[in-house]
């Protein structure tokens, strides 16, 4: 059985395979997980997405050829499901919403352990030293993977917005 590499969603991925779900062949570490709904008093139902309704972004470097070897990539919109809000005393369940990403949310979900863990893979790519956390290898990687990101949204015309930038938006003056 092929699980996503996204070890976040390994145990939603078992359980939508029990529902009947069959993941793609081959499969991907990127392979989109289809939409399940559930409603009380009946079973859940999961709705798929053709490959042509999810853009994808390649992540590539825009100085280091190399980095594409890696084959990461990154949906571009980020959905949040099983959202409720009440409007007028009235519950909507289920409610879709999306918003961007911001650089560095998508660099931590490939290089936390918990997640995707290509921390040791780009530092490969990068030719770093990482026999000591005195080489400040990870922060390197991260460094060069948010440049990555960045780049590559930026040329696949999809709105990312910087971390420096988020942070400089939220700055309230008194």
């Amino acid at each position: 059985m092929c699980l996503s590499c996204d070890r976040a969603n390994l145990e939603l991925t078992k359980a939508i395979i029990k529902l009947g779900w069959q993941p793609p062949k081959p499969c991907t570490p990127y392979d989109i997980l289809p939409l399940v709904i559930e409603a009380a008093g009946m079973e859940p139902k999961f709705y798929e997405f053709n490959h042509d309704e999810v853009l994808e972004v390649e992540i590539e470097h825009p100085t280091i050829s190399e980095f594409k070897s890696l084959d990461l990539r990154w949906y571009s919109v980020p959905g949040i499901t099983n959202f409720r809000m009440d409007i007028g005393g009235i519950s909507y369940c289920c409610l879709p919403f999306n918003g961007w990403y911001m650089g560095t949310e998508i660099a931590r979900d490939f290089l936390e352990d918990w997640r995707y863990d290509k921390m040791e893979e780009i530092a490969k790519v990068l030719k770093l030293d990482i026999s000591s956390e005195q080489t400040l290898c990870r922060d390197r990687v991260a460094l060069e993977l948010n440049v990555a990101i960045l780049h590559s949204f930026q040329k696949a015309k999809v709105t990312m917005v910087d971390h420096q930038s988020a942070s400089r938006q939220c700055y309230v003056t008194r």
